[in-house]
């Protein structure tokens, strides 16, 4: 999580509140004024290791809070509510999460055979996911009751770069699902992730990938851009 307090900027200027949309820097090529504003923006001051339920910042200290892909492992009876009072009047809070890391393959029946490996994967790892706190990410967070008076969700937003398909392998491996299985079965972890590394090279050789090469991968994030725009409590 980061907070930003563009009111600490070096020329001492604040600039004018935050659109409600994200820096375009994160998702897309072309310039839009949030990455102006996000540019003259420093960490917080105040900022500092804390629980996401117990920030360290002044009332509306904060201008703009991003949470990535954590959202969903906070106590959020408790973490919005902090959310809330530490943003200033036109703060905005950004969070966003993706499920997935894959190739973007040109072959429409590779990527669908990829799509297949994932949930597969998933499925033996369903026993060992947290499932209360998996569920909201997997929902894209629909079931979360944001106390903001505008709310607003953009449900697929992708984002390419390049890596390599052993990045892939490596990212399922720190699944939380992955981690709890390998706790009480290490030997069927190991072999569950042998598998999909197998499977994943098979599919992308076909698509004249190898693990060596470099390739585009790609996430699909949701973002949802929530703006406080009265002070005290939302009702």
């Amino acid at each position: 999580m980061e907070a930003y307090a563009p009111r600490y900027v070096i020329n001492g200027s604040l600039p004018p509140h935050p659109p409600t949309y994200l820096p375009s820097s994160i998702f897309y090529d072309q310039e839009i004024q949030m990455e102006s504003w996000i540019s003259e923006a420093v960490i917080h001051p105040q900022g500092g290791a804390s629980s996401a339920e117990k920030l360290p910042f002044e009332e509306g200290s904060v201008q703009l809070l991003s949470a990535a892909t954590a959202l969903h492992w906070f106590d959020l009876d408790t973490f919005l509510p902090e959310a809330r009072r530490v943003l200033c009047v036109n703060g905005v809070m950004a969070v966003y999460g993706y499920l997935n890391m894959k190739p973007l393959l040109n072959d429409p029946v590779k990527a669908t055979e990829v799509d297949e490996l994932f949930i597969k994967y998933n499925k033996v790892l369903e026993p060992h996911h947290v499932v209360s706190r998996v569920s909201l990410l997997h929902n894209r967070y629909k079931d979360v009751k944001f106390p903001f008076e505008e709310v607003n969700r953009y449900p697929d937003v992708r984002c390419t770069f390049e890596g390599k398909l052993p990045d892939i392998v490596n990212y399922v491996s720190t699944w939380s699902g992955y981690q709890n299985f390998k706790k009480v079965d290490s030997k069927g972890a190991e072999e569950l992730l042998d598998f999909f590394r197998k499977r994943l090279y098979e599919i992308a050789s076909a698509c004249n990938i190898s693990p060596e090469d470099s390739t585009t991968l790609y996430r699909d994030f949701q973002l949802i851009l929530c703006r406080k725009t009265q002070d005290g409590p939302f009702v």
